[in-house]
């Protein structure tokens, strides 16, 4: 399942349910529906208590296309506690905010 927060998709969230905090982490990708050149993609995951974060940063050199979709950000993510995670996108100008639990 994709979910949007102004210019940022993300997803897959229903999909990825159980598997966050696998060794291997899941697959999570991003994208921005705002046309202009390629930015990094940072992505920003904060705990439930926020004393916990984890960092990612994807380079334009990730980006990927497939047929039919905008440009996207491929990758997987690994949260290394449970619990309420804040996952803050950044791409560019644009900023998305998603809360999943791990």
């Amino acid at each position: 399942m994709e979910a949007v927060d102004g210019h940022i998709h993300a997803g897959s969230f229903a999909e990825n349910r159980g598997h966050w905090t696998q060794p291997q982490g899941t697959k999570l990708w991003v994208g921005s529906s705002r046309d202009g050149p390629p930015a990094v993609a940072l992505i920003d995951g904060v705990w439930q208590d926020d004393n916990f974060q984890v960092h990612q940063r994807r380079g334009v050199d990730q980006l990927a296309t497939a047929e039919g979709l905008p440009v996207f950000y491929p990758g997987t993510l690994r949260l290394p506690k449970s619990g309420q995670w804040r996952l803050t996108i950044t791409i560019g100008q644009d900023q998305g905010c998603f809360v999943v639990v791990a």
